[in-house]
């Protein structure tokens, strides 16, 4: 297969992505990793957003205004009581055990590393110590991991919509650079 197949290969996947799959994650939480943390936790079996404009989103953006410091910073997050995070958040459960508790402890073993983790800079999400401090959480495991770094713009599968390669490729794209692409539908 050459260059020009594997263009021609793009733009037909792309013209089978729907305006969801291409605005869904349009921003995310990159450079932002405790708000990617709590999305990734209580995203689990809980509804997004709403028609009217309610569910988990909201909650996220409310707790991102009242604790400003604990959106960008571990340290800061771990300040936040489990029940200050279950009054803003949400009581949602995962393993028998409060989502604010996994939380919390995700960004505990991070905090304590050898080589600690406080924001995204120094947050790696293919590191295998890093992706320990995740997934050793009761409750937690590879699909909340890859959307955890989904959303801090880290190049990987969806883990909920399929892995089309465009669409891993260009979701945090503004749109413009699909209206280039010739024979795009929307173009």
């Amino acid at each position: 297969m050459d260059v020009e197949d594997l263009i021609v290969a793009f733009i037909e996947d792309a013209k089978t992505l729907s305006e969801e799959q291409l605005t869904d994650y349009k921003r995310g939480w990159q450079g932002q990793l405790p708000m990617a943390l709590l999305d990734a936790v209580y995203s689990q079996r809980t509804q997004y957003l709403t028609k009217n404009k309610k569910g988990l989103l909201p909650r996220l953006q409310e707790f991102k205004a009242t604790y400003e410091d604990a959106a960008v910073d571990l340290r800061a997050l771990l300040e936040v009581s489990e029940e200050e995070i279950q009054g803003v958040v949400g009581y949602g459960v995962t393993a028998g055990r409060s989502k604010a508790s996994a939380v919390r402890d995700v960004a505990r073993n991070l905090v304590d590393l050898e080589s600690p983790v406080f924001t995204a800079n120094e947050y790696c999400h293919y590191d295998a110590e890093h992706i320990r401090a995740y997934r050793s959480v009761r409750g937690l495991g590879k699909v909340t991991h890859n959307y955890l770094g989904m959303l801090l713009a880290t190049p990987i599968p969806n883990p909920t919509r399929g892995s089309s390669l465009l669409y891993n490729a260009l979701r945090w794209r503004p749109m413009w650079t699909l209206w280039s692409i010739p024979g795009w539908p929307g173009k």
